[in-house]
């Protein structure tokens, strides 16, 4: 896994057509073990939050979101923030966008509109949310680990049993790290 402290730890990726899902089905998944509540904290999503796709993050309450400027605020219901890893998921399927935590579903809302992390030529944020207009808030503390993005697949639909060994390159892999 990798350990982000919350204080300017982060990774980011250069812009790519790879990171581009448009109105189709795709799979971003991860596990996490979030230590922080003091705020909410981005796993994985853009540079530049207002003018990019929906944000995967972890609330001050310490469970699951999806935000985007546009209009989703949507928030699960398990606690991540308890010291024990759990395995989250934001997969989307025809228009249908869903939330997993440890294999049960949590969030579901209609999301039509194309996503494409980066948006032009910003860069993918894993650890933090905003990098450009809110430098140093939002930052992840805790591990993340198996961060795989799947472009093209729904890989959950319903309720699963969630992995229990790492992940691995799946067709239509666009990235696999942490």
């Amino acid at each position: 896994s990798v350990y982000f402290d919350g204080t300017g730890d982060y990774l980011q990726l250069a812009d790519s057509a790879d990171f581009d899902m448009g109105t189709g089905d795709f799979t971003l998944e991860c596990f996490v073990n979030s230590i922080d509540d003091s705020d909410y904290q981005g796993v994985f999503g853009s540079g530049d939050y207002d003018n990019d796709a929906v944000i995967l993050q972890i609330t001050n309450a310490g469970v699951l979101r999806f935000t985007q400027p546009s209009g989703i605020d949507e928030s699960g219901t398990t606690d991540l923030q308890d010291g024990a890893w759990h395995h989250i998921v934001m997969c989307r399927s025809g228009t249908t966008l869903k939330g997993f935590v440890d294999g049960r579903e949590e969030i579901s809302v209609t999301y039509s509109s194309g996503i494409d992390w980066g948006h032009s030529s910003n860069i993918i944020v894993i650890g933090a949310v905003d990098v450009t207009d809110y430098p140093g808030q939002y930052q992840y503390k805790g591990h993340i680990s198996n961060l795989r993005l799947v472009k093209g697949t729904a890989l959950y639909t319903a309720a699963f049993t969630p992995p229990s060994a790492p992940l691995t390159n799946v067709t239509n892999t666009k990235l696999l790290c942490c």
